[in-house]
């Protein structure tokens, strides 16, 4: 691993199951849910955004085939979609203590102040 990778490592926002919009690209504007996050290379998978085409060679028992696939996009290039304000936004991330005296973090969009609340 090279010394710009370790430099460079932090805490993602983004989690598995968020909802999403895509702010650059070819798929600018489209909403979808973050099925995998790369904090390492700073890199989220979205469902059907970054549609891909990869051509699988055919082998003794199977043919080939042409397969369509997400691909991984660039975190900087999502923003987390606040149902509220219905569009991608900034956040902000909120900590308190609820009843059980544990430590809460939830996230609150910069825009309406309402907390973004998904799975």
């Amino acid at each position: 691993m090279s010394m710009l990778k370790e430099s460079c490592k932090r805490k993602l926002s983004l989690k598995r199951n968020d909802l999403i919009q895509v702010m650059v690209g070819k798929d600018k504007g489209k909403i979808g849910k973050v099925m995998r996050v790369d904090a390492e290379d700073m890199r989220v998978l979205v469902e059907g955004v970054n549609i891909v085409t990869r051509h699988v060679k055919g082998k003794q028992n199977a043919p080939g085939e042409i397969r369509k696939k997400e691909s991984a996009i660039h975190y900087a290039n999502v923003l987390l979609y606040c149902s509220a304000c219905v569009r991608g936004v900034r956040h902000r991330r909120l900590r308190h203590v609820d009843a059980d005296n544990k430590t809460v973090v939830q996230r609150q969009c910069v825009r309406c102040k309402n907390m973004i609340v998904q799975a």
